[in-house]
């Protein structure tokens, strides 16, 4: 779990073997970038992208989009969606 950048290269390290090994990747809302979708994707690890208060997963994932404030500092996170979800994983 963690926003999007560099530090999620470690699910490279993930148990494949586990069913319920999940990447959980934020965004700045309307941005997107496939760089760890489609590496979870390609070693069977489920991954879920959030904006703000917003989730989605393969296959109805967004178009890749850099919008302003996608490298920023602030990216606004719903506590909410992240503690109500009942199917990560």
């Amino acid at each position: 779990m963690g926003v999007h950048g560099n530090g999620l290269t470690h699910l490279l390290w993930m148990n494949t073997q586990n069913p319920r090994s999940t990447v959980i990747e934020f965004f700045y809302p309307g941005g997107f970038a496939e760089d760890y979708e489609f590496t979870s994707r390609a070693l069977g690890i489920k991954h879920y992208g959030v904006w703000d208060d917003q989730v989605f997963t393969s296959p109805d994932i967004p178009p890749v989009a850099y919008p302003d404030g996608f490298q920023g500092n602030e990216i606004p996170l719903s506590e909410s969606i992240i503690i109500s979800r009942q199917e990560w994983g």
